[in-house]
Parts: structure tokens; C-alpha cells; sequence
């Protein structure tokens, strides 16, 4: 997998992304990323949409697993939004790549286990089904 160093390149890929794909991802995770390509802030675009493609990365094809893999690793290269605090940023491309069958740089990927939890912002929602239930109609 390379690795983009350009900002430019970056948001144009993510962009492109939304514009082919955005429509198969979940919609909580294509609404964030809406949100995040809005902002008039480039860093909030990288890391705010690399946070929303990890929520939801067992769903998503290699192309969104790559993007969200070099969203996350430019990111925590450029110590933003805290993306390199505990290597968050570079542990999210580091488990992306393991899941798409990548050879380690070194030794082995760390296991499953050891991935960054998604951050509960960028979850689905949890829908409470008692609250959302209709009642049935009393048969007459």
C-alpha cells in the first residue's frame, strides 16, 4: 500500500471516494463523512472521515479499507486531532492492512485485540427497540 504525502491528493481521493462509494457505505458512516468533506478545515476532512471508515471497516471493500488506511496514517504522522497519540492513527492503518492480507513491514501485525476501538461518535447508533416498537392493533 503507498502511502499519499500530499494534502491535495489526499482530500481528492477521499472525495472521489464519497463520490463512487459513498452511497453502499452505512448511513451513519456517510453522513460523518458528509459532515467531515463540508468542513472548511482539511485536517478535520482527513481525520474526521478516517475515524468514520474505521467505525465501519469489516464492511467496507479494499478501496474504502485503503483510503481509511491512508486518512489515519497522514494523520497521525502530522499529529493530528490526536491520531498520534498512542500511534492511534498508525495502529488504525496498521490493523487495516492486516485485515486486507498485507505482509508486515516487520515480525507479525498485532493481533485483533490490540486495535483501536472506534471511537463511539462514529458507531451506529444504538436503536432501542421497545422505545421504536409500534403497537399492534387490537384485533376487533
Amino acid at each position: 500500500m503507498d502511502f499519499m504525502t500530499d494534502i491535495g491528493q489526499l482530500n481528492q481521493a477521499l472525495q472521489a471516494f464519497l463520490i463512487n462509494k459513498g452511497a453502499i457505505l452505512p448511513e451513519h458512516a456517510r453522513t460523518k463523512i458528509i459532515e467531515a468533506v463540508g468542513s472548511p478545515s482539511p485536517v478535520d476532512r482527513i481525520v474526521k472521515s478516517a475515524e468514520a471508515l474505521y467505525a465501519v471497516k469489516d464492511v467496507l471493500d479494499e478501496e474504502g479499507q485503503t483510503i481509511c488506511a491512508q486518512l489515519a496514517q497522514f494523520a497521525a504522522l502530522n499529529g493530528w486531532h490526536g491520531m498520534d497519540q498512542d500511534n492511534r492513527g498508525g495502529l488504525i492503518a496498521q490493523s487495516v492492512q492486516r485485515d486486507l492480507g498485507m505482509k508486515a513491514p516487520a515480525g507479525d501485525w498485532p493481533e485483533r485485540e490490540a486495535d483501536p476501538v472506534a471511537l463511539s461518535e462514529y458507531q451506529a447508533p444504538v436503536v432501542d427497540k421497545e422505545a421504536t416498537a409500534q403497537p399492534m392493533l387490537a384485533a376487533e
